[in-house]
């Protein structure tokens, strides 16, 4: 809004149209563009994560690779914080770090697929080396009111700017719970097109995900539900499904072990929304996938901060990760701020010794950007003497320990959040100064097994985003937004042998 006239008398009608026709009421002069700097100086606000410039962020999705940058899109309203009139973001990076903004991929439009939505989906290079985009096409005139649409971009678009939506869905819903059905995952394996579609499994009442499978990405076929598992035993997965993510997992000599399927629950009791995983077998030629556990394990232990799954390939054959770190904060205060959620570090999956394994991408080490402070062999007092000169809101931390219990606490005046991992009791858990637990915990499911050897905690904060990762087995997200200006950091007490204890300060990556 540029202007508001206000008069103290009536207009007559030939008056108001004179005046409007001189503002450009109702027509799109340019594209809306977001200027970062609005929020620079906010203490809250994630500066090395991936976020949005401003407003509204959800969901980072469709992650691809296209001569020589990444792309990631997200769901985007660029008209304020709040969830509605959804496009697709985008930002282009050649490091899956450094990101910059282009102008919105896709855009809802009336009298097409898609006027009430452009949500989730996923992008992939096709036989032909061009880039697609499957999306969940919106429309609440019709019943489902939720179909997969595709958008194909010019060979030699280079950052992939112009988009050009197909005029009819590429499947429609038949099958799963009717209304429920999105967030397509697209991949190319040999000569064949596989989707997953999220939907609910009116056979056991939970969520699942139907499988697809095309020639040429356009007509597809129909395999029915992916996974064959018992609800009763996994309820906190929800009614519905929505991104299912499946990826190759590979071993220390990068050969292909197994798969995992990735979920973000859905339609859920009384529990926070989560994201879940299977390993298993995926047989592309019996159309298969067979699970190795029964009841789907939590990556991340932060109580509904890590959410919304999303993954790829890279041209190096790293199975790579994004997610959405919920703002976990009020709709008011998210409205105020005039910014809600960013994405999660992009995590690398892998598998050893037949268990997940999980961390940072590698490129997020070159935001290393001053060492503050390195300790070899000392107690958590004299560690804690040293921690106590420095104050940031970006910082790198490594904690290596022998002991049983390993903490690293978040302060700022009465503020504190601890995380901790205890190897006799095998929990990574995280609680605040009232000591009321922030953390997952749902029973041995989430317990971590650290025999022997090192404590190792890879700490990640970043203005009100904390990330912890113990041993690469399991990570905790969590939000922490202040009162002050500043946050400190320290290590449990008690810990009698740090073996090794780095700091940095990280850069802005913006």
């Amino acid at each position: 809004m540029k202007g508001i006239l206000v008069h103290d008398y009536c207009l007559s009608f030939a008056e108001a149209e004179r005046l409007h026709a001189q503002y450009p009421c109702g027509q799109k002069v340019a594209a809306l563009s977001i200027n970062r700097a609005a929020w620079k100086n906010d203490i809250q606000r994630p500066a090395y994560h991936l976020i949005a410039p401003g407003k509204w962020m959800n969901e980072p999705h469709a992650p691809v690779y296209y001569k020589g940058n990444y792309h990631i899109f997200y769901q985007a309203n660029v008209h304020a914080p709040i969830w509605n009139h959804i496009q697709w973001g985008h930002m282009i990076s050649t490091d899956m770090v450094h990101w910059r903004d282009l102008p919105l991929a896709l855009e809802t439009e009336e009298g097409t697929l898609d006027p009430d939505g452009c949500w989730s989906g996923s992008a992939l290079i096709d036989k032909n080396g061009l880039p697609r985009i499957y999306y969940t096409a919106g429309n609440n005139e019709k019943f489902p009111n939720q179909s997969v649409a595709m958008a194909v971009s010019d060979a030699e678009d280079i950052e992939l700017t112009r988009w050009h939506k197909q005029d009819s869905p590429v499947q429609e819903q038949t099958e799963g719970w009717m209304g429920e059905f999105r967030d397509p995952f697209v991949w190319l394996e040999k000569d064949t097109y596989f989707m997953l579609v999220g939907t609910g499994d009116e056979n056991n009442g939970g969520g699942n995900a139907i499988l697809y499978s095309s020639g040429d990405g356009l007509d597809w076929t129909s395999h029915g539900f992916l996974l064959d598992y018992e609800y009763e035993k996994n309820e906190e997965l929800g009614h519905v499904w929505e991104l299912p993510v499946l990826l190759p997992l590979r071993d220390a000599n990068g050969n292909i072990y197994c798969h995992i399927l990735l979920l973000c629950a859905c339609q859920i009791e009384n529990a926070a929304v989560e994201t879940y995983y299977f390993l298993g077998y995926w047989n592309s030629e019996e159309k298969s996938f067979h699970k190795f556990h029964e009841k789907a394990m939590l990556l991340d232990l932060g109580n509904g901060t890590f959410t919304g799954p999303s993954g790829f390939v890279t041209p190096d054959k790293r199975s790579v990760l994004f997610t959405i770190a919920q703002g976990k904060r009020k709709g008011e205060e998210e409205f105020y701020s005039g910014w809600a959620h960013n994405g999660g570090l992009p995590l690398e999956l892998s598998i050893a010794e037949g268990k997940l394994r999980l961390k940072p991408i590698r490129e997020i080490y070159a935001l290393k950007k001053k060492k503050l402070l390195e300790l070899a062999d000392v107690s958590s007092g004299e560690a804690n003497r040293q921690l106590a000169l420095i104050k940031g809101n970006r910082l790198w931390m490594l904690l290596c320990t022998d002991c049983d219990e390993a903490g690293i606490v978040t302060c700022c005046e009465e503020q504190r959040i601890k995380v901790y991992y205890d190897r006799k009791t095998g929990r990574l858990g995280a609680e605040d100064e009232k000591q009321i637990c922030m953390g997952k915990y749902r029973g041995t499911e989430d317990l971590v097994a650290l025999d022997g050897g090192e404590i190792r905690m890879e700490y990640f904060l970043d203005h009100s985003m904390i990330e912890v990762y113990l041993n690469e087995q399991k990570s905790m997200s969590l939000r922490n937004y202040i009162r002050g200006t500043e946050r400190t950091v320290r290590v449990s007490e008690g810990m009698e042998r740090i073996t090794k204890l780095e700091v940095w300060e990280m850069e802005n990556a913006y």
